[in-house]
């Protein structure tokens, strides 16, 4: 009886040291970034999407989005903040501390101005009682920019007292017969996507017109009536983003970088 006791036991060491020495399944990492199974993409600023993990026998997941922000989620949502060139990688390990490796290529683009038109330009529909009908005037353009959860002081012309953002180049002696009228763009500037297409954020554009008599506001996004059109994506390369009031328009146009 003594040596069949000894013999199960050491029956179930074996099986114990089986069991231990059995190595756990290697891992793979693999993952796509929303519909795309390309090692490489490109996606426009704030794009807000899911990383579906195809990886296998992991009980752990390291994802750096290369910008400098991580994540341990096994499925994290993703959100492109910063511009530029970024690396991807997921990290899997399995239950013996092996690891595996996935990455693509990420370029995150914004819209980047470099011309702005004046396609109506009408002097003879003064905005408010103290603004003349001009027939010549030097033109220009102002961006502003309100931030989420700021307050602003609206102000008399109609527009808010936010800070200015952008400025165009004057042009010259502008009437009305000489539209289309460019107003040049004198530094590149990037537009905020999230400002533009989500309102988190809200730009303001302003014409301006000055003469002899003063400096006035023509045309404002902020006006009742007025409002923003924008057309154009990353895989057309371009975009235009329209506004317009008092019969003036705007078209602020560009291409993604």
């Amino acid at each position: 009886m003594k040596r069949f006791s000894i013999a199960l036991l050491c029956i179930a060491f074996f099986i114990s040291s089986c069991k231990k020495s059995t190595p756990a399944p290697a891992p793979t990492s693999s993952f796509d970034i929303g519909n795309s199974t390309e090692s490489s993409i490109t996606i426009s600023q704030y794009y807000t999407g899911s990383l579906i993990n195809n990886s296998t026998n992991g009980v752990s997941y390291t994802w750096d989005f290369g910008d400098g922000t991580t994540s341990t989620e096994k499925q994290p949502v993703y959100t492109a903040i910063k511009t530029g060139q970024f690396t991807l990688s997921l990290k899997v390990i399995n239950a013996d501390g092996q690891t595996s490796v996935a990455t693509k290529q990420v370029k995150v683009v914004a819209p980047v101005m470099n011309q702005i038109t004046v396609t109506n330009l009408y002097f003879d529909q003064p905005a408010f009682t103290t603004t003349p009908v001009l027939t010549k005037a030097d033109l220009w353009v102002e961006i502003t920019k309100r931030e989420k959860g700021v307050t602003y002081k609206s102000l008399s012309n109609g527009s808010f007292d936010a800070p200015v953002v952008f400025k165009s180049l004057v042009y010259k002696d502008a009437t009305a017969a000489a539209v289309p009228i460019a107003l040049g763009v004198p530094q590149k500037f990037a537009l905020d996507l999230n400002g533009i297409m989500r309102n988190d954020q809200s730009y303001g554009v302003q014409l301006y017109a000055k003469d002899a008599t003063g400096t006035y506001l023509i045309a404002c996004s902020d006006w009742s009536g007025s409002g923003f059109s924008f057309s154009g994506n990353i895989n057309l390369t371009a975009f235009t983003w329209t506004t317009g009031a008092g019969g003036n328009n705007i078209t602020l146009s560009g291409y993604y970088q």
